[in-house]
């Protein structure tokens, strides 16, 4: 998770507008009430032809949002993201090149028009973008840009315009698109240009059980995106190479190495899902990366990882290994050691229904990592008793963590997706909520019984009418 965490906002966001997909008017409210409290709401209006799209939050007296206004596919005004290719240049695409809906609320994205046509096999792809973006300046230089919207001081103009155009025929597909990325300031590292051009090519071929995807996209030198994928009913694998020489990551584009954000470098990533029967699967997945640019560099960074998971009527359960090379955490957490080659995480969690309208459920993690002060093994378990009938559901459960001052990161239903639990403490819930045909309404109450004792509150409701 340490690794994807810049995604996880957005992904929890996607999460709330496929929820709504199949609703004419849907929205989203909820209100946390705590140390940081927060209060965030998401809003889909369509008609025949025409969509508005709002996402906004409130937080420390700050109003953040990401509103779009759209046309079918076509046309889109206000807050925007466009997929490309394998995401050298822009978000990553999975179909075809194509305009989506605004992101979270504090994440930056493109402001300004989006265009997509589509003659006959033809696809007609055009973009402009300018947004005013936080920065982190020395001496009027930036020396970081942050992707969430944050109460920096500084600030730097960002002006961004593409345009596409993509060939369709028979599950065969190939564009191009030429980029133009320009700050009104210089960056600090003489690595980054405050002018950014650049032009793609890609290319993907669908046939059913099988889809390949290539995009190359050239800066100052090409880099690189491939990707294999199969599908069957019961096995599935994803192979995916990834090369970047000289590469400057473009203001929106998808991260394009899983391990290592730096250029000079090259990935290779596999992935093998099984089914031997229906409610068994099972996944291998492992992810090698290697600088080529620096002779004094480490050779290969790894993460490998295998789980399993099992879900039926009545229970549902999963159990994961993950292995990482230090190198990888250190360049999240600099006080981890280099001594120590490799560091662990394990999760389980288990759901059972017990009675009738009664379940229990189980989740656990836990860490193994070396840093240079002391030996830091992190643990999470929570479990929980739910009762669910006739659109009620109430629930009452507990978490126990022990971290020491490690930051364990967990994923959650809240804002962000995910919450940074440290120290040692235990943690009391509550949770209620009942579902009708058209909304539900959520409350859940946390107490911490360490610490601070932190007391908090997260209400929300949906509504929805077709």
């Amino acid at each position: 998770m340490e690794l994807s965490l810049e995604e996880l906002p957005e992904q929890s966001t996607q999460t709330l507008y496929d929820r709504q997909a199949i609703y004419s008017t849907a929205l989203y409210g909820a209100a946390s009430f705590a140390d940081s409290p927060y209060s965030r709401a998401q809003v889909k209006l369509k008609s025949a032809a025409f969509q508005a799209f709002a996402g906004t939050k409130v937080e420390d007296q700050r109003p953040q949002a990401n509103i779009q206004l759209r046309y079918r596919d076509h046309f889109a005004l206000g807050s925007y993201r466009v997929t490309w290719g394998k995401g050298l240049l822009l978000n990553k695409s999975t179909t075809h090149p194509a305009i989506l809906y605004p992101s979270h609320p504090s994440t930056y994205e493109p402001q300004g028009l989006a265009i997509s046509l589509k003659p006959g096999a033809w696809q007609i792809l055009t973009f402009a973008s300018q947004v005013e973006r936080s920065a982190k300046l020395s001496e009027g230089l930036i020396t970081q840009l942050p992707r969430s919207k944050t109460d920096i001081l500084g600030s730097t103009r960002e002006r961004v315009v593409g345009s596409g155009l993509v060939y369709t025929s028979d599950g065969f597909e190939i564009g191009s698109l030429y980029y133009h990325q320009s700050y009104d300031r210089a960056f600090s590292d003489a690595k980054s240009d405050s002018l950014l051009k650049a032009v793609s090519i890609y290319g993907a071929v669908n046939s059913g059980a099988h889809r390949l995807m290539a995009e190359c996209a050239v800066q100052d030198q090409a880099s690189i995106a491939l990707s294999w994928s199969m599908i069957h009913p019961r096995f599935s694998q994803e192979w995916q190479y990834q090369r970047l020489a000289d590469y400057q990551r473009p203001a929106y584009a998808a991260k394009a190495n899983l391990l290592s954000s730096t250029e000079n470098r090259e990935e290779l990533s596999a992935r093998i899902r099984y089914m031997p029967f229906k409610a068994l699967r099972i996944q291998a997945q492992s992810t090698i990366n290697k600088g080529f640019g620096d002779l004094n560099e480490v050779n290969w960074l790894a993460r490998h990882q295998l789980s399993i998971g099992f879900s039926d009527p009545l229970s549902k359960a999963s159990l994961s290994l993950t292995v990482l090379d230090r190198e990888i955490l250190t360049a999240i957490d600099d006080n981890y050691s280099s001594s120590i080659p490799l560091h662990y995480r394990v999760n389980a969690s288990l759901r059972q229904r017990i009675f009738e309208d009664i379940w229990m459920d189980t989740a656990f993690r836990f860490h193994h990592q070396e840093r240079q002060l002391a030996l830091s093994r992190g643990s999470w378990w929570k479990q929980s008793i739910d009762y669910q009938r006739d659109g009620f559901g109430l629930s009452l459960g507990y978490s126990v963590w022990n971290s020491g001052n490690y930051q364990m990161l967990i994923l959650d239903d809240g804002d962000t997706g995910y919450r940074s639990l440290g120290k040692n403490s235990a943690q009391a819930m509550l949770m209620t909520e009942y579902g009708w045909k058209t909304g539900r309404v959520k409350l859940v109450l946390e107490q911490e019984l360490k610490q601070d004792r932190v007391t908090s509150l997260l209400a929300s409701i949906s509504l929805n009418l077709k």
